[in-house]
């Protein structure tokens, strides 16, 4: 799954957006798309923000028609697509609708970081994996022992797994051979200096580097690439 951001929109514009499956999916075609829009309460509102009647796919890429909203609204956008070679791909996009803003003394900027926090755990909870977040907690070293109390504790969660493109010396884009975890960080300790691992059915992940997506001061989500 990949997630971007197809910025702001006024409720009266109506126009065209895209998602490109292009480094996705090769040299296949697209069999078959599926769209569907979401405000941020999680309802579904595809009849009213997307014209189904407008959307194309042209190559590897799924036009679609967005319209009408809710001032001062954030919508995920979803596309589901199914290839010529039977392999299914799902992008998300965000777009936000607000009208021009007033004039500057009427303006009051607030900020809800802990609803974005919960649209996001939403999301990685739809499209992710059941999967153990383990704390490893390393306490007072005991001399006499000669070895450290530790404990453990387990969050149980779920994890969206990436395979992060990367582009080589000749501009081309390409798969990484490493993996990465999208994880919402609601609910779960804060991961930035901390000993964890990750167990996935039978596979037990350590992690590289821990990367959190924080606007604002808040943890949003977490990108973990482990080995």
């Amino acid at each position: 799954m990949t997630t971007g951001y197809f910025g702001n929109k006024q409720v009266a514009e109506e126009y065209y957006e895209q998602f490109d499956f292009g480094s996705d999916i090769g040299s296949a075609t697209i069999a078959t798309a599926v769209i569907v829009a979401v405000d941020e309460n999680g309802a579904d509102v595809t009849a009213t923000l997307l014209d189904a009647t407008k959307q194309n796919v042209d190559g590897s890429a799924v036009n679609f028609w967005v319209q009408a909203g809710t001032n001062d609204t954030e919508y995920t956008i979803t596309c589901d697509v199914d290839t010529s070679s039977h392999e299914h791909y799902t992008k998300v996009g965000i777009l936000y609708v607000i009208n021009d803003p007033v004039a500057e003394a009427a303006v009051v900027i607030s900020t809800d970081w802990s609803k974005k926090q919960d649209m996001a755990k939403r999301m990685i909870d739809k499209y992710g994996d059941a999967m153990s977040l383990i704390l490893e907690t390393h306490n007072t070293y005991n001399a006499t022992a000669d070895s450290y109390s530790s404990a453990e504790t387990t969050y149980s969660t779920r994890g969206v797994l990436l395979n992060p493109t990367m582009i080589n010396e000749a501009g081309q884009y390409s798969k990484s051979n490493k993996i990465r975890v999208l994880l919402s960080a609601k609910n779960l300790p804060v991961l930035d200096n901390v000993d964890f691992r990750i167990e996935y059915g039978s596979e037990v992940w350590h992690p590289e580097k821990t990367v959190p997506l924080k606007p604002g001061g808040t943890t949003i989500i977490y990108f973990v690439d482990v080995k």
